[in-house]
């Protein structure tokens, strides 16, 4: 009985397949073109739409009395001590949301 030619190997069909599988032209072909792909990828993303939200809470120390005013505004201290009292004790905070 005979072997099925299709079972049969040419070594020499061998060799040049293991040839062409192992070209170094053909892998830095295969490694562009997945650069490529993940670049047109990147591009695509940055052509989309975009929000950026920002928030902001700070605290501010208030000191000394207003000038325009004839009379001292009340809560707030005159001295340097008062203003940093007012500045860590959140009694006067400032908030901020927005877009960019």
């Amino acid at each position: 009985m005979q072997p099925d030619p299709a079972e049969v190997s040419d070594p020499t069909l061998d060799l040049i397949d293991r040839g062409l599988k192992n070209r170094p032209e053909i892998l830095e072909t295969n490694i562009d073109l997945l650069n490529r792909e993940i670049s047109r990828k990147a591009a695509r993303n940055a052509l989309l739409p975009s929000l950026s939200l920002v928030d902001s809470m700070e605290a501010q120390g208030l000191q000394g009395s207003e000038p325009s005013f004839h009379r001292d505004v009340p809560n707030v201290p005159t001295d340097l001590g008062g203003g940093w009292r007012t500045a860590f004790n959140n009694s006067s905070p400032d908030y901020f949301v927005g877009s960019i």
